[in-house]
């Protein structure tokens, strides 16, 4: 993925070019905000999944990180039953039908809850069939 950092001063300066060329319409709005890097692939890939989820699928929840300076999006999809691994597989296998190219790890919400992240003193890995 490219850089997803927004370039606000940039924005800043590209809206003040349209606003003294009396050019504010919805299209020079869309130019300088991908110019600018306000659309970024994560807002597509979101489109993405939640089209999958709503349209296809039928079923489950998804959430997406917020932007923070250095550090990349992370997209989870729910499964029912990450026990399951025939929908655990099917998922995965829809999820790289629409794009999604890095490593797909499924992580039980009880291993948040019970504070079992990357470096817990078991050594368990926080994510399950890391693919």
């Amino acid at each position: 993925m490219k850089d997803t950092t927004p370039n606000l001063e940039g924005l800043a300066a590209d809206f003040q070019s349209l606003l003294s060329g009396d050019n504010v319409k919805i299209e020079t709005l869309d130019q300088i905000a991908k110019t600018n890097n306000e659309a970024t692939k994560i807002d597509m890939l979101w489109g993405k999944v939640l089209y999958f989820l709503c349209m296809e699928r039928k079923k489950g929840m998804a959430k997406v990180s917020t932007f923070k300076e250095g550090e990349k999006h992370v997209i989870c999809v729910y499964v029912d039953d990450y026990t399951d691994r025939a929908e655990v597989t099917a998922l995965r296998k829809a999820l790289r039908g629409i794009g999604i190219k890095s490593k797909i790890g499924f992580k039980p919400d009880a291993y948040s809850h019970l504070n079992i992240y990357k470096e817990n003193p078991w050594k368990i890995r926080p994510s399950r069939y890391l693919e």
